[in-house]
């Protein structure tokens, strides 16, 4: 009996991906005879680049934005796989898969603040021991929920800050810190809205924390509270904006319960209306330059029409999570 001929339609990473996969040992190359079929000579489909001759220089033109987020493990995987199969010299144009991805900690987003025009905001995400593309197990909510109070720790007020902007932002992040080193623990079972409300219950009446929101577990409340403090003394800016989004998701997660029920509870909704339930400012849903970033990048308006967000609230959070805690060495 004869190879199985399998026809692959396009060139691009979906297509070559296929081709290698199913040709990734003797085995397999003995069941296969794989033909990938490309309309033109150039592979690479949106990851293609090329030199052209433009007068005297030969620039680089490619197919749009290149990047690779720190948590595509599948994707680095076969890449790895593919330059070892390579097997090039030291000293060739790269020759490692490392020569040809450089981590990058910082994402710059371009914020439009009409009358001062586009302005860069930059936000940097700590590097970590990681290596992409090496299987580990998927982290644990309770572990993403212990980064993301460490991620909000590192957003710090401009430079500019007035003195009770900054004194503020200290006692943010001795607060911060403190929960952050309680949920440093290993016990993934941890229940942890009854333990955190049980620690920080006796707070309450100096705190003033009740409400509207007293259904809340207290630490959500009392994340509620220092968002609106430091709304107070900025006025709302992109630093507030930014502790507003994160501290939205972290007390989003702990109310609903999505530790325990899971993501997939609240894809009926947009993600936006489930910022908006769970207490997000407006200005923050409006204006935020990685909330709205976010949605660019997933192409998340119907039509494009920027008007019309939609993103599952269920799936924006894993990969949101994913995207900024779960990844290995640096965000991309």
């Amino acid at each position: 009996m004869g190879r199985r001929r399998v026809a692959i339609l396009g060139g691009g990473a979906g297509g070559l991906t296929a081709a290698f996969e199913l040709t990734a040992t003797p085995e397999l190359r003995e069941r296969y005879e794989v033909t990938v079929h490309q309309l033109g000579w150039r592979l690479g489909g949106k990851g293609a680049s090329g030199r052209r001759e433009v007068g005297a220089a030969r620039p680089i033109h490619e197919h749009g934005l290149h990047v690779w987020f720190g948590f595509y493990e599948n994707a680095f995987d076969v890449m790895q796989r593919v330059y070892a199969e390579l097997d090039r010299p030291v000293g060739m144009p790269l020759a490692t898969w490392r020569d040809a991805f450089h981590p990058v900690d910082e994402v710059v987003l371009f914020d439009d603040t009409g009358d001062d025009g586009w302005r860069p905001r930059r936000f940097r995400f700590p590097r970590n021991d990681g290596q992409p593309g090496i299987p580990v197990p998927a982290p644990s909510l309770h572990g993403l929920l212990r980064d993301a109070i460490h991620t909000l720790r590192l957003v710090e007020p401009p430079e500019n800050a007035s003195r009770p902007l900054k004194l503020l932002d200290a006692v943010v992040d001795r607060f911060l810190l403190a929960l952050e080193r309680f949920l440093g623990g290993d016990d993934d079972h941890l229940d942890l809205g009854d333990v955190v409300e049980g620690l920080l219950a006796i707070s309450d009446p100096l705190l003033h924390l009740g409400g509207d929101q007293d259904d809340e577990p207290v630490v959500c409340r009392l994340l509620r509270a220092l968002r609106d403090a430091l709304w107070r003394v900025t006025g709302g800016d992109r630093y507030a904006m930014t502790f507003d989004l994160v501290s939205t998701v972290f007390r989003g997660i702990l109310s609903d319960g999505l530790d325990d029920d899971g993501f997939g509870t609240v894809n009926d909704e947009e993600l936006r209306a489930w910022l908006a339930r769970h207490g997000a400012k407006r200005a923050t849903l409006d204006g935020s330059p990685l909330l709205r970033g976010f949605y660019q990048l997933c192409f998340a308006y119907e039509d494009g029409d920027r008007d019309r967000p939609s993103l599952a609230a269920g799936k924006a959070l894993q990969a949101m999570l994913r995207m900024t805690l779960g990844y290995r060495g640096s965000i991309m």
